[in-house]
């Protein structure tokens, strides 16, 4: 019996509900990082995209994205969007995202809830499974990157172990539709898919 299909036994498993509870997932969406871990703020720098990269608990359908600004507020930006990518291990593939909104991330300490966008054939929804790995990507270009809610600091010597939980690809003027190479990086920007 897998991790993800285990009940509560005599021999201390627990079941994937009560693992979600304990965690604090939320029933109704996937937390890229659990809540209580989002502590701090990450600046994201313009023109490099951020990927946190995630094990969803529960399979569910999703078509949305959430994320936080924190104390900085985006100014001038000329793209931002955020993504769903699904990843093998090696390459990171584009598979939903939300339309560009240069107004994403311009006020403080707010939750941006953005919907998948289906131009350029992109899907209005999209099923995570559990126990697959995934990414959230995050690009914004323009005058002033804001920073966001992100997960625990995690250097990079812990980050380069497997599974990757982040990377960056710097020099993007919109999402990569795949990414194989990553730039370690401390900043973990947390999501939520719903």
């Amino acid at each position: 019996m897998g991790f993800f299909n285990v009940t509560e036994s005599a021999a201390g498993e627990v079941s994937t509900s009560t693992l979600r509870s304990h965690l604090q997932y939320s029933s109704t969406g996937v937390d890229v990082f659990p809540r209580f871990a989002s502590a701090q703020t990450a600046t994201i720098t313009a023109g490099t995209c951020f990927f946190s990269f995630f094990t969803p608990l529960a399979t569910m359908t999703v078509s949305q994205v959430t994320m936080a600004s924190g104390s900085i507020n985006s100014s001038g930006l000329t793209y931002a969007a955020m993504g769903l990518y699904t990843f093998d291990g090696t390459t990171a593939t584009l598979v939903a995202r939300t339309a560009s909104d240069t107004t994403l991330f311009n006020s403080t300490n707010t939750a941006y809830t953005r919907s998948f966008d289906t131009t350029g054939g992109f899907p209005a929804s999209y099923q995570l499974v559990a126990g697959e790995r995934y990414a959230l990507g995050v690009l914004v270009t323009g005058t002033t990157a804001p920073n966001v809610y992100a997960g625990l600091f995690v250097p990079n010597t812990v980050n380069a172990l497997a599974p990757r939980l982040t990377g960056a690809a710097s020099g993007q003027t919109s999402l990569p539709t795949t990414r194989s190479t990553f730039t370690q990086t401390t900043t973990t920007p947390w999501g939520r898919f719903s």
